[in-house]
């Protein structure tokens, strides 16, 4: 008899995880809010350290560690200016999933990622949902169906994972890892020495709001691949743990001797990286 206790992601991810390096080339960054202070973020990708602005406050809730936006003026640098100028995808594919638990019914206008600049033209960011109750993901400006898909009539209030892509197929939302609206645009952006952020999109402020994970590709990822990001992140975007297992093996005489060993359940994820060198060729 074998009895598996695997690592779940409601447990709190260890300082010492390490991304998955059977991800596909192309990630921007993988954050699991797992600091435990509030004035940093680290990017698991590039072990890079950026600052956080307002009030938000650190926790650990059932889902594990998250950051708590106040709804009002909470900040936290996902890419500085110079590495949002540089590596933030212009056009041509981008893929965005993230943790997100908004914390009450009241409709904002906030932003849950994004670039808090003037300019249309940038535009790189969601809004879940804004004060009408629309869930809106711009990339390059905010005409709709060109640079900018939307969608109305979602429970956004508590956790969901939600995905935003761009690239050949077009522009798409997902939740709960279904996708839920998309277009046909594959737009394109100008790029600006200004700050990819949490807890903003245009000029607007955060919602009340709890972040868990939040994942960034320069490509627009394979809807399979996208699917199983959003419902099991913590076993596809690090390193497998290796969950402890506990076997009987029976002895002589009718007696038993109890052992313990460590299985590592990453065959499947395994199957479905290695697909990903010519589905990503094509654009699928």
């Amino acid at each position: 008899m074998v009895i598996l206790r695997p690592k779940r992601w409601s447990q709190s991810p260890p300082h010492s995880v390490q991304l998955n390096r059977h991800l596909p080339a192309g990630v921007l960054g993988v954050w699991l809010f797992n600091e435990g202070v509030p004035g940093v973020i680290r990017n698991l990708a590039t072990e890079g350290w950026e600052i956080t602005s307002g009030t938000i406050a650190v926790g650990v809730t059932a889902r594990g560690p998250a950051y708590k936006h106040n709804g009002t003026d909470a900040r936290a640098n996902l890419l500085d200016a110079d590495d949002c100028n540089t590596l933030l995808p212009t056009g041509g594919g981008l893929t965005v999933c993230l943790g997100y638990e908004k914390q009450d019914a009241t409709l904002r206008a906030s932003g849950a990622f994004g670039i808090g600049s003037i300019f249309n033209e940038v535009r790189c960011g969601a809004l879940i949902p804004f004060s009408d109750g629309v869930v809106y993901w711009d990339f390059g400006g905010f005409t709709e169906d060109v640079t900018r898909e939307s969608i109305g009539g979602l429970t956004t209030s508590g956790y969901h994972p939600w995905a935003f892509t761009t690239g050949p197929r077009g522009m798409e939302i997902w939740q709960d890892g279904i996708r839920k609206s998309a277009n046909s645009a594959n737009p394109t952006r100008s790029a600006q020495a200004q700050a990819w952020q949490l807890g903003t999109s245009v000029t607007v402020g955060s919602d009340l709001a709890n972040y868990y994970w939040f994942f960034a590709h320069r490509f627009q990822l394979p809807p399979d691949l996208v699917r199983e990001i959003c419902l099991a992140p913590f076993g596809v975007l690090v390193e497998p743990q290796a969950p402890r297992r506990t076997f009987i093996i029976p002895g002589s005489g009718g007696g038993a001797a109890t052992g313990h060993g460590t299985l590592v359940g990453a065959q499947r994820l395994a199957r479905s990286v290695a697909r990903l060198g010519t589905t990503l060729a094509h654009g699928a």
